[in-house]
């Protein structure tokens, strides 16, 4: 009787101890699912900050440039104005000197004419005047021989002495209109001569516009190779839009993936707060089932003393008491495995999490190294 009742002690002992050591190893398990769900939450709280963080770069980017592109395409629009206003200077300028270029020809080309024709005149006049000289000469030296011939000749050689002082007064006259006339010539050579000045002056003049003219052509080669760049700087700058509208649109996709994910964590975090609510029914049943196996190990415990007053009922009440152990340690047999079968399923659910984790973590690095290129 007393080793049976012994056994039963050990046996109420031993369950005593592995149902403390449940309830140790499921607040254990309860504190480590707590801390997993304080960590999740406290990395669902930071991947939301860090997309609002891409988000708002993302946006500031595109604001950037946005205004990068309507600066670019006032700067082409104010160029294009340049080049306009120089090519209408251009074919003004090139007007100009065409109609200047022709005005000057034909001025140059009558001028160089009268010139050649005063040239000419002067000549003959020369040569008339060498004429008019030799005959003075020739006239005078008549006029020394007549002087020694009229005081041999009188009434014969005075009418011919007089023809002869006419001709040399008519002679004289047409002299000093040839000397004026040469006068004359050489004012208006002196003028031609200012002329060919004035056409130095237009020619170097005409020089000069064609400097600016290969100058302008210079600087319209130089506007327009400027263009093509800003043309291929155009180009290049909807490339990388393209570029960008892609990563854009691929960034949306993945942020929906995560949002996806996000969702499916937050899901799981419902489930595991339903779990944890599981696991805290469970403890309230451990904690009454250990309340009602306590008051039944008492009530046991009095029934034992009383059958120990009582050898006759003694063996019927430590069968009954063996049964109801046998009872209760089924029931113990029972809740363990149950507990054991949740503690995996939390187990399962938190390897989830955990991978959830993982693809959060790797959908975040992958936009990193996107947003970084």
């Amino acid at each position: 009787m007393t080793e049976e009742k012994l056994k039963l002690e050990e046996t109420i002992h031993g369950l005593s101890k592995q149902k403390t050591e449940m309830e140790d190893n499921m607040k254990e398990k309860k504190g480590e699912l707590e801390k997993i769900l304080e960590e999740k939450n406290q990395l669902a709280a930071r991947d939301n900050q860090e997309l609002e963080d891409l988000l708002k770069e993302v946006q500031s980017l595109n604001e950037q440039r946005t205004a990068d592109i309507c600066n670019f395409e006032e700067e082409i629009k104010q160029r294009g104005e340049k080049i306009e206003g120089l090519t209408r200077e251009k074919v003004e300028l090139m007007t100009k000197m065409e109609k200047f270029e022709s005005e000057n020809k034909n001025t140059v080309e009558e001028k160089e004419k009268k010139i050649d024709e005063l040239i000419n005149e002067k000549g003959v006049l020369y040569e008339k005047l060498e004429d008019m000289q030799k005959h003075v000469i020739n006239l005078e030296s008549s006029h020394a021989d007549k002087d020694a011939k009229l005081l041999e000749m009188d009434a014969v050689d005075n009418q011919k002495l007089e023809k002869s002082v006419e001709s040399l007064s008519n002679l004289q006259k047409e002299l000093m209109e040839m000397e004026d006339k040469n006068t004359a010539l050489t004012v208006h050579v002196t003028y031609m001569e200012g002329v060919e000045d004035t056409n130095k002056i237009l020619q170097s003049e005409k020089t000069s516009l064609e400097t600016s003219n290969d100058q302008l052509s210079t600087e319209n080669t130089v506007l327009e190779d400027k263009l093509i760049s800003l043309e291929k700087k155009i180009l290049q700058w909807e490339r990388s839009e393209r570029e960008h509208k892609q990563k854009i649109e691929s960034n949306d996709a993945r942020i929906l993936e995560l949002e996806g994910l996000l969702a499916n964590c937050q899901e799981s975090s419902h489930k595991a707060s339903s779990l944890q609510e599981e696991v805290s029914k469970l403890e309230l049943e451990l904690v009454q089932q250990k309340s009602d196996s306590k008051a039944e190990i008492e009530k046991l415990m009095g029934n034992i003393n009383m059958l120990m007053e009582s050898n006759d009922d003694l063996k019927a009440q430590l069968e009954n008491a063996g049964t109801n152990a046998d009872k209760l340690q089924n029931q113990l047999v029972t809740i363990t495995d149950e507990s054991r079968k949740k503690v995996f399923h939390l187990e399962a659910e938190l390897e989830r999490e955990i991978q959830c984790k993982e693809e959060l973590d790797k959908a975040k690095r992958t936009l990193e190294k996107e947003f970084s290129c």
